[in-house]
């Protein structure tokens, strides 16, 4: 058991690590603010459409409170071996609940199955050339 504390106590660089989910694993970064979200300001002082970062009148506390962000918009950091569609440094939009915290040096990681992701977020001319729009694609014509 001594060798494990010592072990343990050793500084050992940052840098040494690399963290790999397995199978459809996907590891995540949540982003603070939704990069995508467009907000608007009317001329009343009214901010629209900051989706998901609403401040809401709590009747507990009767403060103005932050809102829980359900789906949330998140950077891939890592993907399992077994990942079919996701890469690394794409954003992705995913249910936050469902996502696991992992407790690797403090980064605020977390754990998703690649099923669990919503959408991806990719740029117009990642898509093939001769590739047709899919029906409901999220792509401007």
């Amino acid at each position: 058991m001594g060798k494990y504390i010592k072990h343990n106590e050793e500084e050992t660089p940052e840098q040494d690590f690399c963290l790999i989910p397995c199978n459809t694993g996907v590891i995540l970064q949540f982003y603070d603010e939704n990069p995508y979200t467009i907000s608007q300001k009317t001329i009343g002082g009214i901010i629209i459409g900051h989706g998901g970062h609403r401040k809401q009148h709590s009747n507990s506390t009767g403060e103005l409170e932050e809102d829980v962000q359900m789906v949330a918009c998140a950077k891939v950091i890592a993907v399992g071996p077994k990942c079919e569609n996701v890469q690394i440094g794409e954003d992705v939009f995913c249910y936050k609940g469902i996502a696991q915290p992992i407790p690797f040096l403090q980064q605020g990681y977390h754990n998703i199955s690649e099923q669990n992701i919503m959408c991806r977020v990719i740029l117009q001319e990642q898509k093939k050339e001769d590739e047709p729009a899919e029906p409901g694609c999220g792509c401007p014509e």
